[in-house]
């Protein structure tokens, strides 16, 4: 079981920290595209002791389970997880295990990530259909430290999870709601080529 603290930053446009970026560490994975299936009872069980049941799938496919610690610091802008996860060899066999124990596909979203690894901490820039965001994880300390190096305001951390995020866009934009956010293809086909990318 790893602890897992992590902040989001919306960001206009990545290539105002790419720069701080080359400079200061590496990049560990080029950009790839990911789907994640959010999985639930019918009446929302998990969601409602803020637990996270997630299937991945990028070049291989992650099953992953967070929930919150039992006691933390509560630190605005940083959010702290436990979390376990392990590798799937066939996701359409697991989905079929998990909605045999109740479970269903709640919500499904899509983005396209890059990873970077800068002062011991991980750093994610994930394009999603609705935003630009940074994603940094790593000690609570090193979070705030690592944003400011990149140039980041840390005073725009974020500890909503993308979900949270797009309802607030929904919101915001005075759209109706809904609970997956994926991209048309349209949008994966310019994105693919903006971030020069090639895609099966």
């Amino acid at each position: 079981m790893a602890l897992e603290a992590e902040s989001k930053f919306p960001v206009r446009t990545f290539s105002q920290i790419t720069p701080h970026l080359c400079k200061h560490g590496q990049c560990v994975a080029p950009w790839y595209f990911e789907q994640n299936q959010v999985f639930d009872t019918p009446t929302k069980r998990l969601k409602k002791k803020g637990i996270l049941l997630r299937l991945r799938k990028t070049q291989t496919t992650t099953l992953t389970l967070k929930h919150p610690l039992d006691a933390c610091d509560d630190i605005p802008g940083i959010k702290q997880l436990e979390e376990l996860q392990c590798h799937v060899d066939d996701a359409q066999v697991l989905a079929s295990i998990l909605n045999a124990l109740g479970y269903e596909e709640i919500l499904c979203y899509e983005k396209f990530r890059s990873q970077w690894q800068v002062a011991g901490c991980t750093i994610c820039l994930d394009q999603l259909s609705f935003g630009s965001f940074v994603e940094i994880e790593g000690t609570n300390n090193d979070i705030f430290e690592t944003a400011a190096l990149i140039g980041l305001d840390p005073q725009t951390a974020l500890s909503d999870t993308y979900h949270e995020l797009f309802q607030a866009y929904l919101a915001d934009k005075g759209l109706p709601s809904a609970d997956s956010f994926v991209f048309s293809p349209q949008e994966r086909k310019v994105l693919q080529h903006n971030l020069g990318m090639t895609m099966a």
